[in-house]
C-alpha cells in the first residue's frame, strides 16, 4: 500500500488503462496462437516444428480499498505435447481431438496496473519455456508410472507405453481387465483404452 501511495503523490503520476481480457487475447494472436472452445472452455493453441502449444488465462481487477492498493493479475497455464503423442492419445481415448498435454506450466503478471509490455512478456516467456521442455524426458517419465496413479498420469502411461511399442506390457495389462481386474488402473482407465493402446503398440512395433 505504501508502495501504490507514493506513486500516486507524485505530481507528474497519470494512471494506466487497465489492461483488458481482449488485449490479451489480441497479443496472444499477435504471437501466432488461434483461439479454440472445447466444451465451454477457452484455449489459444499454436503449431511448432514438432509440438503443439496451448494456453489458458484468467484475469484479474481488483479494485482499490481504503486498506490495498489496486491489482491486476494474469495467470496463463500452459500446455505442451508432441505432436505424435497427440495423434496416440486421441486414439486411445477413441476421440478426434487430443486434449491432455505431456507437460503444463504456469506464468504470472501483476501490478497495480498491468501494461501490454507485461501481457506480451508472460505469454512469450510461458511459450519458451514450453518449446524448450524435453518431450522424451516426459515419455521416459510416463512409461515409468505405477498404472495406479490418480489422475490423467494412467493416460500419460497407456500413451507413452503404445508410442514405445510395449506390447508385452500392454497385453498383461488387458489380460488382467479380461480376467476381472483392474490391471492397477483408476476407473477412468476402460478396458478399451487399454485394448487400444495396446492394438496401437503393435502397429508400432510391426512397422
Amino acid at each position: 500500500m505504501a508502495e501504490w501511495q507514493a506513486l500516486v503523490s507524485q505530481p507528474d503520476w497519470v494512471p494506466s488503462a487497465k489492461v483488458t481480457r481482449r488485449d490479451v487475447e489480441r497479443e496472444l494472436r499477435a504471437q501466432g496462437f488461434k483461439r479454440r472452445t472445447d466444451a465451454g472452455e477457452t484455449v489459444f493453441e499454436r503449431t511448432d516444428a514438432d509440438r503443439s502449444l496451448s494456453i489458458s488465462l484468467t484475469l484479474k481487477t481488483f479494485p482499490e480499498t481504503e486498506r490495498t492498493a489496486p491489482m491486476q493479475r494474469l495467470s496463463l497455464t500452459g500446455a505442451v505435447a508432441g505432436k505424435t503423442f497427440q495423434e496416440v492419445e486421441a486414439a486411445i481415448r477413441g476421440v478426434t481431438t487430443a486434449r491432455v498435454g505431456q507437460a503444463v506450466l504456469t506464468a504470472k503478471s501483476e501490478d497495480f496496473f498491468l501494461t501490454e509490455q507485461d501481457v506480451a512478456g508472460a505469454i512469450s516467456d510461458l511459450a519458451m519455456r514450453l518449446t524448450a521442455l524435453n518431450l522424451d524426458d516426459r515419455l521416459a517419465t510416463f512409461r515409468a508410472y505405477a498404472p495406479s496413479q490418480p489422475g490423467i498420469a494412467g493416460l500419460h502411461h497407456l500413451v507413452a507405453l503404445a508410442l514405445a511399442g510395449q506390447v508385452e506390457q500392454l497385453e498383461g495389462y488387458a489380460r488382467r481387465r479380461a480376467d476381472g481386474g483392474d490391471a492397477g488402473f483408476v476407473p477412468y482407465i476402460s478396458d478399451g483404452m487399454i485394448t487400444r493402446a495396446r492394438d496401437l503398440a503393435r502397429d508400432r512395433f510391426s512397422a
